[in-house]
């Protein structure tokens, strides 16, 4: 093949047989540059026109000129931070990999990342138009993020129970034991199930066991007798999907035991994750060790701060923590780790700092840091390596790396770093609220300070270059003099510290809340007070006797310490029960639909990664949640998963939940009443008889005054119901030649267990949406449905 040569453009060659300057090519122009040479055309025949109406006679009103040079200023501004929009991009490629209803091709998805990637080298070789780069970039980092969630469903993939084993003969290894109020949990990788193949046997089971507990570790060959399902699909469509929650954890069954667990073999640790198991252990010895050394509730929250065991706190003091803004102390995150490896690294450093020849000779501060690592990874591996936890020590040790190589890394770029190691590794921790709250507030305090930093130091450097006096001068002479920070007294130093924490609290709260009305219908509206009392306590009391408790541990010391911690618990508890207890402490709303939070997630960003005036357009992100909150309507009859269990749902003002069987699927009805913006600790579903007619077969009701529901237990008043009802739901299977005789829309059992969940909604017609759990996961590996699971984890998050 020849080579054409590349089409120049015409030259003026000089005396010298080279270019003239003068004729060489026109600078590629960017967008801006085109648009505001249009724009001067047009102002310049706008200006003749004007010139000739006014020779006319004709006043004419001129209007301002446009500002180009700002637009070029705020871009120039922006463009670098372009970068922070990276896992942005990789979310986006998540996000729409979960929302497919079926299970995409893995070949497809790398034969796609690679093509682009390719794409995006030869665009970037040839040198065009940089916003073809960028938007090459984009699509590549979309489909990155796409095929690294296909990869981790692959990854791991096992077996998932696809029906319900009653009574079943197991046998496995242990790998988690949990006490829990209600008993125990137990997580098993099994190897042999009474029913299944061994090719149908899930990675992981989870069981749960009412009775006394023979003392048993993890890596111990376990005998057990109980019963299994599959993992359970959402209480409603577009609710917190639990099957795919489990499936990520290599969960595919869960189920009760019927007869206490027998110890078969015991090992140190299993075969299949001996590191694992020896990490299961030692965090199990540390939460029994401090309980025993501390009793109570704050005991039982000390150990759920070291070691992520979250089991034992009662649900009436977890219940307070949410309720007043303090539920933040129970997760391992930024706080945790910051007070963890702050205390460590300045303690190393005043210890050595005090050894003249160590000081003089070491580098002290970098030792401290090593230090500081160091307590932050056994932090992390001791705590259970959650995605808070994760997040706070990617962002720590970026922050100590910057000490050890005596650069600046507290920046915007740690939380992007961050956020990109967890989309990476664990995609699925995207839908997770842990994740989006815990990035929503870094990312916000982060942005603020930032912002706060540049505002001083441009402050600052205007006040040296134009108001500073020179020296010597009478002015300077007579000019005040500011107290320093150093100087400031007691008062003034415990103002900055109240203040302070204010303002974090503040902005973390407002950068939470959108997340925590759309995942849990609920915000506490006094989390402000309830901080500035418990945040010093933490930070100066409590934090720092858990690192003398587990310094002193090898000594056998660290008893009072750890007694001395949980009163500080007690004290944040109290805390936390007042407050919650004040009138309105609490504010729910209903559920909102999915593009309540892709708006708020995207405003976010817009306003918190970018510097110029035009990221205030995020803030549009408001009124679009502000417009959503008020059309959003709950569904007006809800059916279990089961379909034991439904519910009629009223829109007067006070918004009541009429269960037809308040002894059954109690966590479904419980999430009916999050659902419609009902505390279910405060307010509880009424009978349905209370709205309709009832007696021992079923009852009748008229829905929103144009439909007529029959709900019916018994196959002996179908035909009745049938024949007078628009719509039936029947708590039991229908043969086909009842359901073929039905005038009515018939939902029986059987449809509740192959759909899932069904919501309904009644049109101003009466024509019935009716949407299911099962219709977008079915093709999913995830897609199984099953029980109720009666632990939420959204709540662990």
């Amino acid at each position: 093949m020849v080579a054409l040569p590349r089409p120049q453009m015409s030259q003026t060659l000089n005396d010298h047989g080279a270019p003239d300057a003068n004729d060489t090519p026109p600078p590629r122009q960017e967008p801006l540059a085109v648009f505001a040479k249009i724009f001067a055309i047009g102002q310049a025949l706008a200006g003749k026109t004007t010139r000739t109406l006014a020779e006319s006679g004709m006043a004419v009103r001129r209007e301002p000129a446009k500002d180009w040079p700002t637009l070029r200023r705020w871009w120039a501004m922006d463009e670098p931070r372009l970068v922070l929009f990276t896992p942005v991009w990789l979310g986006i490629g998540i996000g729409l990999y979960f929302l497919l209803p079926g299970e995409p091709s893995l070949g497809l998805a790398l034969w796609a990342l690679g093509s682009v990637g390719v794409v995006s080298l030869w665009l970037r070789w040839r040198r065009v138009h940089p916003w073809l780069i960028r938007a090459a970039l984009g699509l590549c980092l979309v489909i990155a993020g796409f095929t690294c969630a296909s990869i981790r469903t692959h990854q791991v993939g096992a077996p998932v129970l696809m029906r319900e084993l009653a009574f079943a003969d197991i046998t496995g290894r242990l790998v988690q034991l949990e006490s829990r109020e209600s008993g125990w949990r137990l997580t098993v990788e099994p190897t042999s199930i009474e029913g299944l193949q061994s090719n149908q046997l899930p990675a992981r089971i989870r069981v749960t066991w009412r009775g006394q507990m023979s003392p048993i570790l993890p890596g111990t060959v376990l005998s057990l007798r109980g019963s299994l399902s599959p993992p359970p699909s959402p209480v409603l469509p577009g609710g917190f999907d639990f099957g795919r929650y489990l499936y990520f954890q290599k969960i595919g069954g869960i189920g009760f035991l019927v007869r206490q667990p027998r110890a078969k073999e015991t090992g140190q640790v299993g075969e299949r994750q001996p590191l694992s198991a020896q990490i299961e252990i030692l965090r199990m010895r540390f939460f029994r060790h401090i309980r025993a050394q501390a009793p109570g509730t704050g005991g039982d929250v000390i150990a759920a701060i070291v070691t992520g065991k979250r089991e034992a706190i009662a649900a009436d003091a977890q219940q307070a923590l949410r309720d007043s803004g303090l539920a933040h102390l129970l997760a391992i995150s930024g706080l945790h780790m910051g007070l963890a490896t702050g205390l460590v690294f300045f303690g190393l450093r005043f210890g050595l700092a005090c050894v003249p020849r160590l000081a003089l000779r070491w580098p002290t501060k970098k030792i401290a840091a090593v230090g500081a690592l160091f307590s932050g990874l056994s932090y992390l591996v001791i705590s259970g390596g959650a995605v808070s936890a994760r997040r706070a020590f990617i962002m720590t040790f970026i922050i100590f790396l910057a000490v050890l190589l005596d650069r600046k890394a507290l920046s915007l770029r740690n939380v992007m770093i961050a956020a990109m190691v967890i989309l990476a590794t664990t995609p699925e921790a995207l839908l997770h609220p842990g994740f989006q709250m815990s990035f929503a507030a870094v990312t916000a305090l982060v942005a603020v300070y930032e912002g706060y930093s540049a505002h001083r130091r441009q402050r600052d450097g205007i006040d040296r270059v134009q108001d500073k006096p020179a020296p010597h001068s009478a002015t300077a002479a007579a000019a005040p003099k500011l107290p320093s920070d150093g100087k400031k007294s007691p008062l003034g130093r415990l103002w900055a510290y109240a203040l302070g924490v204010g303002v974090t609290d503040t902005i973390a709260a407002t950068a939470t809340m959108p997340f925590a009305l759309f995942h849990f219908q609920r915000t506490a509206l006094y989390s402000l007070p309830a901080n500035l009392v418990s945040m010093p306590i933490m930070g100066l009391w409590i934090m720092p006797a858990i690192l003398i408790a587990i310094a002193l541990m090898p000594l056998g010391l660290d008893g009072f310490f750890w007694r001395l911690a949980a009163q500080g618990i007690s004290i944040i508890i109290f805390v936390g029960q007042s407050v919650s207890h004040w009138p309105g402490a609490v504010s729910m709303i209903p559920a909102q639909p999915g593009v309540w939070l892709v708006a708020t997630a995207i405003g976010g960003c817009v306003l918190l990664l970018l510097r110029a005036p035009w990221r205030f357009a995020g803030l549009m992100a408001i009124p679009i949640m502000a417009g959503l909150a008020l059309v959003t309507r709950p569904p007006d009859i809800v059916i279990a998963d089961d379909g034991l269990n439904s519910a009629v749902i009223t829109r007067d003002p006070a918004r009541t939940v009429a269960v037809f069987d308040r002894r059954r699927s109690r966590f479904a009805v419980s999430n009916w009443l999050e659902q419609v913006g009902l505390d279910p600790d405060r307010q509880q579903a009424v009978r349905m008889a209370r709205l309709a007619a009832c007696d021992n077969h079923g009852c009748v009701a008229t829905v929103r005054t144009n439909l007529r529901l029959a709900v019916t237990r018994t196959p002996l008043s179908l035909a009745d119901d049938c024949a007078q009802a628009d719509l039936v739901v029947a708590h039991f299977p229908v043969n086909r030649r009842l359901r073929a005789n039905c005038d009515a829309r018939l939902i029986d059992q059987r449809d509740s267990r192959n759909a899932g969940a069904h919501a309904i909604w009644i049109g101003h017609d009466g024509d019935l949406d009716v949407r299911t759990t099962n219709r977008s996961r079915a093709g999913r590996p995830w897609g199984g449905g099953g029980r109720q699971n009666t632990d939420d984890p959204k709540k662990k998050e």
